[in-house]
C-alpha cells in the first residue's frame, strides 16, 4: 500500500474519532447537565437538536469553500471546537445557569466538531484527485478501490464508536455532576488544541504529495489526466449553466427529494432517542449502569448498520440494495415504538436501542452514497447540475440537521408535560408514551 495512504489514515483516525466522540457524547451528559443548570427537558433537547443542526447544516456551506479554499475551511472548523470548549469551560465555572451561553458553546463546537469531517474526506484522496501521471494512476487504481469500499467505511464506523465510548466513558466517570462536566469541557478543549497541530501538519505532508507527484509528471514527459482518466480541461456539460439554472435543475428533481425526506422523517427520531435515552432509562427506575450499556448498545447498533449497508452498496448488483434494508429496519423500528407506546419497559427499551441504531447506522452510510451517480437513487444528481460528491453531500445533510431539533423539541414538550410541580425529572411510562406514538 502507498506510504502515503497510510499517513493520511492515521491522521484521519485522529479527526475522526476526536470530532466523534465530541460531537456525539452530548446524550451521556445532558442529565448532568440539566441538573447544573436547572433546565427544563425543552431546553435540554432544544440545545441537543440545535448542535446537530448546527454541525450538520453547517456542510452544505462548508462543502462549497471547501471546494475552492479546501486548506483555510479545514483549520478554520479546527479552531472552531477549541473556541467552542474553551467557552464552555467558562460558563461552567462562573454562569452554569446561562442557558445562552451554554447553547453557544455547544453550537461552536458541534460546527467545527461536524464540519470538519467533510474538508477531511476530500484532504484523504487530494493525492489522487491532484493530476497524476498515466503510469502513477495505473498503480494507485488498486489504492483507490481499496479507499472507497473500506477506508471510509472504517472512519464512519469509528466515529459512531468514539462518541459511544466517550458517553460511556462520561456516566462512569466518579465525582458530582459540576465536577463531571468541568472535566469533560476541559478535556474535549486540550484535545481540540491537538487536533489543530495534527491537522496542520497533515496538510502539509498533502501538499508536499502534490508537488512531488506534479514534479515526477513533468520529469517523465508525461501527459497529466485527472485520476478518473478524463480531461478536466475538456468542456463540462454545465458550464454554459448559470449558478442559478443549475440549482432549479436540482430542486427539480425527484430522487433528490425523496432521499431528503426520507432520510428527514427517519433521523429526527433516531437522533431524538439517543439524546434521551439517560432522561427515558432514569424514567423508568433505571441505575447508572443500565445508562451505560444504553449507550454501548446504540454505539455498537449504528456500527454493524453501517458495515452492513456500506456491504451491501460494495457488492450487490442491485443500486435498490441498501434502501430496501433501511426500510426493513424502519418497519421494525416502527412495530417496536408502536409496542413502546403501550408499554415501556427496560428490555423493550433495549430492544428499541439496537434497532433504531442500525437504521441511524445505515442512513449515514446512505447519505454517503446517495450523492455518488449510479449508487442508490439512479441520476440523482444530474450532470448538468455540476455539484461534486462534497456539495452534493452538504446539501442531504439539511435532511438531519434539521429534523432531529423538530424531533428533540416535541419529546422534551411532552415530558416537561407531566412534571410534578416543583420537579425537573419525569418517572414513568406517561413520560415519554405519546412521543413513542408520534415518532412511530
Amino acid at each position: 500500500m502507498n506510504k502515503w495512504l497510510i499517513i493520511h489514515a492515521v491522521a484521519m483516525i485522529w479527526v475522526y474519532a476526536t470530532s466523534g466522540g465530541m460531537f456525539y457524547a452530548f446524550g451521556g451528559l445532558a442529565t448532568d447537565l440539566k441538573t447544573a443548570g436547572d433546565f427544563s427537558q425543552t431546553q435540554i433537547n432544544t440545545l441537543g437538536g440545535t448542535c446537530y443542526t448546527a454541525g450538520l447544516s453547517a456542510m452544505l456551506p462548508i462543502a462549497f469553500f471547501a471546494s475552492n479554499a479546501l486548506r483555510v475551511t479545514f483549520v478554520t472548523l479546527l479552531t472552531f471546537p477549541i473556541i467552542g470548549w474553551g467557552l464552555l469551560v467558562w460558563v461552567m465555572a462562573t454562569r452554569p445557569e446561562s442557558f445562552q451561553l451554554v447553547m453557544l458553546g455547544f453550537i461552536i463546537a458541534c460546527i467545527g466538531d461536524a464540519g470538519a469531517v467533510t474538508p477531511a474526506n476530500v484532504l484523504f484522496v487530494t493525492f489522487m484527485e491532484d493530476p497524476l501521471t498515466e503510469d502513477e494512476l495505473v498503480r494507485l487504481i488498486w489504492d483507490q478501490a481499496w479507499i472507497q469500499k473500506n477506508a471510509i467505511t472504517g472512519f464512519m464506523v469509528l466515529f459512531a464508536l468514539s462518541g459511544g465510548l466517550a458517553s460511556v466513558v462520561y456516566i462512569y466517570s466518579p465525582g458530582l455532576p459540576q465536577n463531571k462536566l468541568d472535566w469533560f469541557f476541559v478535556g474535549s478543549f486540550v484535545v481540540s488544541c491537538i487536533s489543530l497541530v495534527v491537522g496542520t501538519t497533515w496538510i502539509a505532508g498533502v501538499d508536499l504529495v502534490s508537488q512531488r507527484l506534479r514534479r515526477r509528471g513533468r520529469e517523465r514527459g508525461l501527459r497529466v489526466v485527472a485520476n478518473n482518466g478524463v480531461d478536466d480541461e475538456g468542456p463540462q456539460p454545465w458550464e454554459d449553466r448559470s449558478l442559478l439554472t443549475r440549482w432549479i435543475l436540482l430542486l427539480n428533481n425527484l430522487d433528490l427529494w425523496l432521499g431528503f425526506w426520507g432520510l428527514f422523517f427517519l433521523f429526527g427520531p433516531a437522533v431524538n432517542f439517543y439524546n434521551n435515552a439517560g432522561s427515558m432509562m432514569l424514567a423508568m427506575g433505571a441505575d447508572e449502569d443500565a445508562l451505560g450499556l444504553i449507550y454501548l448498545l446504540f454505539s455498537g447498533g449504528q456500527i454493524v448498520g453501517r458495515i452492513i449497508t456500506s456491504s451491501l452498496i460494495t457488492k450487490s448488483k442491485s443500486p435498490w440494495g441498501p434502501t430496501v434494508c433501511v426500510i426493513l429496519f424502519s418497519v421494525v423500528l416502527f412495530l417496536v415504538s408502536l409496542v413502546l407506546w403501550l408499554d415501556m419497559d427496560l428490555w423493550l427499551i433495549r430492544v428499541f436501542t439496537v434497532l433504531n441504531a442500525l437504521v441511524y447506522g445505515s442512513l449515514w452510510t446512505v447519505i454517503f452514497e446517495i450523492p455518488t451517480p449510479g449508487k442508490l437513487l439512479p441520476a440523482n444528481f444530474p450532470a448538468e447540475t455540476g455539484f461534486n460528491w462534497a456539495e452534493g453531500y452538504g446539501i442531504l445533510c439539511f435532511a438531519p440537521a434539521f429534523s432531529p431539533l423538530c424531533f428533540d423539541y416535541l419529546s422534551g414538550y411532552l415530558y416537561d408535560q407531566h412534571l410534578e410541580e416543583g420537579s425537573i425529572f419525569c418517572y414513568g411510562h406517561k413520560c415519554y408514551s405519546r412521543y413513542f406514538l408520534y415518532s412511530a
